[in-house]
């Protein structure tokens, strides 16, 4: 296995001139393997679907294909907690709600 430092990945993301902010998670994809989920806000909320494969597309400059996302999904704003900080625990629902088929 390799060793993949979630910071790194969300500081990468956060470097691209049209991310706002951004939050790497491990969740479990559809199949119960662990998958690296980026949740991105991007500066402008205006090419959806494009965004998601320009993200991953330009990681690949700079961080190894191990730890590019295998899924982005783009939000609004990031949930934040009582104290103002990232709420992981409603991106992994977020994350869920998002896997149920429906």
């Amino acid at each position: 296995g390799f060793r993949i430092e979630l910071e790194e990945v969300e500081g990468a993301i956060g470097a691209l001139a049209y991310v706002d902010t951004a939050v790497v998670s491990l969740e479990s994809g559809r199949n119960g393997l662990p998958l690296l989920v980026a949740f991105v806000v991007p500066v402008a909320c205006d090419e959806t679907g494009s965004l998601q494969v320009k993200v991953r597309r330009d990681l690949r400059q700079t961080l190894p294909r191990y730890m590019i996302p295998g899924h982005v999904m783009l939000l609004k704003a990031l949930p934040t907690n009582a104290s103002g900080k990232c709420d992981r625990g409603r991106l992994s629902g977020i994350w869920r709600d998002y896997q149920m088929p429906g």
